[in-house]
């Protein structure tokens, strides 16, 4: 076994080039507009089957670009989101990336109304006066709580990056994501996760 020496600058080159063979390899041609995303899941993941699994809704890049450009804030429902979000492309363009989770008050009122903390999180937001991209790759209660706010008509978000993995309430929450009128990008089924929420917004970003 060969380990290839590659400068740091030539990485992600690199790496993207290697999907791009096993693609072809495996004989899957990708949408040509949402194709830089899904390159970037599927190296994040290791997983090919985030080449078909990814739902775009109508014009959800377009919004989440023009989101960004204008600096919006981006709320994420776990640290490992708010971590994996390159650094220097948020801050290019004025985009301040916060999680709430972990804050005591927001632990104190899910215990209270007996809610976990993402879903929580999503109503501290609210204090926010910039528009808001929201990253869920975590808990799907918090989809859930950006719609009740939708539909009570106090939140009008950016978009909603729903890919939370797992199993309980997450396939359910993500199908209420795609049908309702909030721009999104979103892994069906039970596969996702932080990393590939915040892989999405890099390729986004990494595009403008």
């Amino acid at each position: 076994m060969v380990i290839e020496n590659i400068r740091p600058e030539d990485l992600s080159k690199r790496r993207l080039q290697i999907v791009d063979r096993e693609l072809e390899k495996r004989g899957i041609t990708l949408d040509e507009q949402w194709a830089y995303i899904i390159k970037e899941c599927i190296d994040a993941t290791g997983d090919f089957d985030f080449a078909e699994n990814l739902y775009f809704s109508q014009s959800a890049v377009e919004e989440i670009t023009r989101g960004l450009a204008s600096g919006c804030h981006i709320i994420t429902d776990s640290k490992m989101s708010q971590m994996g979000i390159i650094k220097e492309l948020a801050d290019a363009h004025g985009n301040r990336v916060m999680c709430f989770v972990n804050a005591e008050d927001v632990i104190e009122e899910g215990r209270r109304r007996g809610c976990t903390p993402g879903y929580i999180s999503m109503e501290k937001a609210l204090l926010l006066e910039r528009p808001i991209l929201f990253l869920v790759g975590e808990d799907p209660e918090a989809i859930r709580s950006i719609l009740r706010l939708k539909e009570e008509e106090v939140l009008n978000p950016v978009a909603v990056i729903g890919t939370p993995a797992g199993f309980l309430n997450v396939e359910e929450s993500k199908k209420m994501l795609m049908a309702s009128p909030i721009p999104c990008i979103v892994t069906r089924g039970s596969k996702g996760g932080s990393h590939v929420a915040a892989a999405i917004v890099n390729a986004i970003q990494g595009k403008m």
